[in-house]
C-alpha cells in the first residue's frame, strides 16, 4: 500500500486564508502586547535625573542593579509568599471542589451559592457607589445645586 506524502496529511496554516477577524485580532494582539513591551524595554535602558525624570542616556545600570543582594532578597520573599499562597489555595480549593463534584441536588445548589457570594462583593460595592453619586442627596445633585444649575435635587435614581 502506497501512503500519501507527509505534507498532504498534515494540515498547514496559511495566512492567505485567514479571515478579516483573524487579521483584526492579530493586529490588536500586536498593538496591545508587543508595543507596550517595547516601550518598557526601551525605558529600562534610560537613566533618571535627580528629580526622577527620564534622561535619554543609554545605560545598563538598571540591569546591573537587578543583581544586588537587596533585590535577590525581595525576589526570594516574593517566591516564598507565592508558594505559601499556592499551598493555601490548594488546601482550601481541593476539598471545596471535591465536595461540589460529589454533592447532589439541593446540597450542590447551596454550596455553589455559598461559593459565589464573595464574587458578588465587587458588584454590590459598585451599586452602592452609583447610588451615592446619583441619589437624591448624592454627589451629582450636590454639585448641580452648588453651581446653581438646578434649584432642587433632581430625581435620577429609580427612574427610567
Amino acid at each position: 500500500m502506497i501512503s500519501e506524502p507527509i505534507s498532504r496529511r498534515i494540515p498547514t496554516f496559511k495566512l492567505q486564508r485567514l479571515p478579516v477577524g483573524g487579521w483584526v485580532f492579530i493586529t490588536w494582539l500586536f498593538t496591545m502586547t508587543f508595543i507596550p513591551f517595547a516601550i518598557i524595554m526601551s525605558m529600562s535602558l534610560l537613566s533618571r535625573s535627580d528629580l526622577g525624570a527620564l534622561e535619554f542616556h543609554l545605560t545598563f545600570a538598571n540591569y546591573e542593579r537587578c543583581f544586588q543582594w537587596l533585590y535577590a532578597k525581595v525576589l526570594w520573599k516574593t517566591f516564598g509568599m507565592a508558594f505559601v499562597a499556592t499551598i493555601c489555595c490548594l488546601l482550601l480549593g481541593f476539598p471545596a471542589a471535591y465536595y461540589l463534584a460529589k454533592a447532589q441536588g439541593k446540597q450542590r445548589q447551596i454550596a455553589l451559592i455559598l461559593l459565589f457570594i464573595p464574587f458578588w462583593t465587587n458588584f454590590i460595592l459598585r451599586v452602592y457607589a452609583l447610588v451615592s453619586v446619583i441619589g437624591n442627596n448624592g454627589l451629582l445633585n450636590q454639585v448641580l445645586l452648588q453651581l446653581g444649575i438646578v434649584d432642587q435635587p433632581l430625581r435620577i435614581l429609580y427612574t427610567r
